[in-house]
């Protein structure tokens, strides 16, 4: 009589590389599980400010007692059907714990994977992953009154430059200058309010600072003076289009989630966003005059009253119906509306069809129409990615659960919209298409 002996292994978690760019796609594999044996994939991770982020997929083994989450699908959890990377975007965070915003800007930004098996951990692996490649210095800027920080490529020859602004948040948009600096350009991460040394309020903002950022960056070594980008998030997507429509030496610009025209400024605190509407502070000066700008929303005193109590009661807030009915006034919206037709240069605009915070997509259709109407010289292009909200323009690969956010100026909590499947898709999208419009603009760098 034959014996039947059954070899057991000790499952073993794969994940590679182990260290990665943010933007780079990695392998997770199970391996040693049983023959159609059902295994749960968690991620977690810490973010910046100390908020946890995490995931849980369910699978099941195939006939080798295997699981590659690059061509098996989820059986249930965090993401359905087969996605790569899926254990990583659809990471959730506690949005509502007064932490602000989230930030990934730790290096390494640490994640850490479990396979579970009857409800006890079987096998882990740690993913490290950074937003900046080896040779990559940085740089505080703090000269000439500018505010930034500097990602610079250490290598021989000059390099493409781009500045990169943040939006309504303030501060600095680090994070995509870094990945920038990464893929071999010289990126400026610039503060133009909301910042230590800057104004505290977005009112007022002197295109003139920005000239002089544009002058300091031509002028560092390494970076090639005549091939200059600027690349803004929403009202830094707003400020983009402007630089580049004010000032030739803007060879290229990348607006994500932008507004085509100019809004008034507004003040720190819950009431700003009512003291835009009754005051209207100029958002941006030159030459020592406020530049004009579309107000874009008509608030009844109800409207007001519930404003102000959602603010208070911290319940989300859906701007986009603002906007949408103020945008019914064509003739203002005209009055206001960025010359984006004088820009020196390819335009590239992305917007989310399911934006809850700005009608990106309509707003971007401002700059698109101009362009069209003066048959622009150089290429432009605007991609609206369906289910997608206004927060999606985050490198890939990082968590795209954000669909409400408190503000970290008005203290509100506003609906940004969109789902986390469509959001992670459109920064996957757009990121690639960043990165070919760049190189198309400006040619390979390096």
């Amino acid at each position: 009589m034959a014996l039947e002996a059954r070899i057991h292994t000790t499952p073993k978690l794969e994940v590679a590389p182990p260290n990665a760019l943010i933007d780079e796609r990695v392998s997770i594999r199970v391996l040693g599980l049983e023959p159609d044996q059902t295994v749960v994939l968690r991620a977690r991770m810490r973010d910046d400010v100390e908020r946890d982020w995490s995931s849980s997929v369910t699978f099941r083994a195939d006939a080798t007692g295997a699981v590659d989450v690059s061509v098996q699908p989820a059986l249930s959890g965090t993401y359905q059907g087969i996605d790569q990377m899926g254990l990583l975007w659809s990471m959730a965070g506690q949005f509502d714990d007064g932490k602000g915003l989230p930030s990934f800007m730790k290096t390494p930004l640490t994640t850490t994977v479990t396979a579970e098996v009857g409800g006890e951990v079987v096998a882990s692996a740690t993913l490290e992953r950074t937003h900046l490649a080896p040779g990559v210095r940085v740089f505080l800027v703090r000269e000439q009154g500018l505010v930034g920080t500097l990602f610079r490529p250490d290598s021989d020859g000059p390099r493409p430059a781009i500045i990169v602004l943040g939006g309504s948040e303030g501060g600095l948009s680090e994070l995509p200058a870094a990945l920038l600096a990464s893929h071999g350009y010289a990126a400026l991460a610039l503060g133009y309010f909301g910042i230590e040394g800057l104004p505290r309020d977005h009112v007022g903002i002197p295109l003139e600072y920005l000239e002089t950022a544009m002058g300091w960056l031509q002028a560092q070594e390494g970076v090639a003076s005549d091939r200059l980008a600027v690349m803004g998030g929403s009202r830094g997507g707003e400020l983009a289009l402007l630089l580049g429509a004010t000032f030739p030496q803007i060879k290229a610009v990348v607006g994500v989630s932008p507004i085509g025209v100019m809004i008034p400024g507004f003040r720190r605190g819950f009431v700003g966003l009512v003291g835009m509407v009754m005051r209207r502070p100029p958002g941006w000066t030159y030459r020592g005059a406020p530049l004009p700008c579309w107000v874009p929303f008509k608030l009844s005193f109800s409207s007001i009253v519930s404003y102000v109590w959602k603010t208070l009661a911290r319940a989300p807030i859906a701007l986009t119906p603002f906007w949408l009915e103020a945008m019914k006034d064509k003739d203002a919206l005209e009055r206001a509306a960025i010359p984006a037709e004088r820009i020196n240069g390819p335009v590239l605009l992305l917007s989310g069809q399911d934006d809850q915070f700005c009608p990106s997509g309509p707003l971007s259709e401002v700059a698109m129409e101009r362009l069209a109407g003066q048959k622009h010289p150089y290429p432009y292009e605007h991609v609206s990615y369906p289910g997608a909200g206004h927060v999606f323009g985050l490198p890939p690969y990082l968590p795209a659960t954000l669909t409400k956010a408190r503000h970290p100026q008005t203290g509100a909590v506003y609906l940004t919209g969109g789902n986390p499947k469509d959001n992670a898709f459109a920064a996957v999208d757009s990121w690639a298409r960043i990165l070919r419009f760049l190189e198309e603009s400006f040619g390979r760098p390096g």
